[in-house]
């Protein structure tokens, strides 16, 4: 890679990522606690921005940072997340609705990318 390949890649993918984290969490926890029609859709809109930002920097983590012989394997896991955490996240609707209703859904939705904004941390620079 070029030196300014590598200062985009640093200056922009790294903080867009922490950022598209941030709302999904920030926006996920208002819509549990939001109050009438209008908060949620607001807060939920914010969820949707927040998760068509981060779609395109986890599939470059994904590509850059493991070798060659691993880049299908990793390409192949995050679209296999997504069809996977939308299979689990039914699972969890069945198992908070009742007991916490949808208010509690929607918070324990939003503490789930909570591990990954830490994990985030930890993420090495690419080759």
């Amino acid at each position: 890679k070029q030196w300014y390949q590598r200062r985009v890649a640093i200056t922009a993918g790294y903080p867009i990522m922490l950022w598209t984290l941030l709302i999904i969490l920030v926006a996920g926890l208002l819509s549990g606690l939001s109050v009438n029609l209008w908060q949620i859709m607001v807060c939920r809109a914010l969820v949707g921005v927040g998760e068509g930002l981060g779609a395109g920097p986890a599939a470059t983590f994904s590509a850059e940072i493991p070798t060659i012989k691993y880049r299908s394997l990793s390409m192949t896991s995050v679209g296999i997340g997504w069809g996977l955490g939308t299979a689990l996240s039914s699972g969890l609707a069945y198992l908070t609705l009742e007991p916490y209703g949808w208010k509690g859904y929607l918070i324990v939705l939003a503490l789930m990318c909570s591990p990954v904004l830490i994990l985030l941390f930890f993420i090495r620079e690419s080759p």
